[in-house]
């Protein structure tokens, strides 16, 4: 089959089709992610307090739509909102399929971690001062920057320094740049909820429907940023397949392959004996590999799930 053809295929599943990610929740709506959360942590121990997941979630909604005071609203098209809320259910499943697993978790850890992957992204949102570009310019510092924010949202709404210390460490994980063995963590439980927050954010944005789409939209980023990596959108494109062995590598060495806790979720809380991540994932990869393998040129003729840049 043509992999145009075969795009388009699987582009138009039935609607109840449980065996594809995107059909489980609606995505694009992050009030249809929130209640999911919000179920998952609930199914989890009923008694589990989600108020100040909530009120972390609605803040997080304003600050990317430029109504948090002191900030600009967000204008990255990879690193947006979207990305946020598949980081943040990607954790919830990934803490799910833990317990479900037999691991004992913290209460709080469990809030916190999932605060932490609200925050973890925070940093390429500009301040109101910061009127020149997107925040695509802080790619490379966009943790610390984020971290900063976190620090003195957390002060601001009575977190203790030692909740905040745990989110930090969780978000540093998601620094690519930064082993996890650099890291200190508070107990066992921060370190397991920072790792699993590294795997969620990793394979949320893979596994989106519309990832390779986006990946010209990370091109841009990365050339407002100064990263010199690629000379146009087609070798990001290639070198994505390259990425994502590393990340199998990563997720199996440095973060001691917590993503097999999704399986666990997906059979508990949908009935399904699959990773849908990984399925995701490997679907979005061999489109991939066969559009660059037959027709490189015109590659973008392949990518029309969202409106091109």
């Amino acid at each position: 089959m043509h992999p145009k053809a075969a795009r388009q295929t699987n582009s138009k599943p039935q609607p109840n089709d449980l065996t594809l990610l995107s059909n489980l929740v609606t995505m694009e709506n992050p009030s249809s992610v929130l209640a999911e959360v919000k179920n998952i942590v609930l199914t989890l121990d009923p008694g589990l307090d989600v108020k100040p997941i909530e009120i972390v979630f609605h803040d997080i909604i304003k600050l990317f739509a430029g109504k948090y005071q002191g900030y600009r609203k967000c204008n990255t098209r990879y690193h947006d909102l979207k990305h946020t809320t598949d980081t943040l259910l990607a954790m919830a499943r990934l803490i799910h399929g833990a317990h479900t697993s037999g691991m004992t978790l913290e209460k709080k850890d469990i809030t916190l971690g999932l605060i932490s992957a609200l925050m973890h992204d925070v940093g390429y949102i500009q301040l109101s001062s910061e009127t020149k570009g997107t925040g695509a310019q802080f790619a490379q510092i966009h943790v610390s920057r984020g971290i900063a924010f976190m620090r003195d949202y957390m002060k601001k709404n009575r977190y203790s320094a030692y909740d905040y210390r745990k989110c930090r460490a969780a978000v540093l994980c998601t620094d690519l740049n930064l082993p996890i063995s650099a890291i200190t963590f508070e107990t066992r439980s921060n370190a397991r909820m920072g790792k699993m927050l590294a795997a969620a954010d990793l394979i949320g944005q893979t596994a989106d429907r519309c990832y390779l789409e986006k990946l010209r939209f990370l091109y841009q980023e990365f050339r407002e940023a100064g990263i010199k990596a690629y000379n146009n959108e087609l070798e990001l494109l290639e070198d994505s397949l390259v990425f994502n062995e590393h990340m199998q590598g990563r997720l199996a060495r440095d973060l001691d392959g917590v993503d097999h806790y999704f399986t666990s979720h997906f059979k508990t809380r949908w009935g399904i004996s699959k990773n849908l991540y990984i399925e995701s994932i490997n679907n979005n990869l061999n489109y991939l590999k066969g559009f660059i393998k037959e027709d490189p040129e015109h590659y973008s003729r392949y990518l029309n799930r969202i409106e091109a840049p």
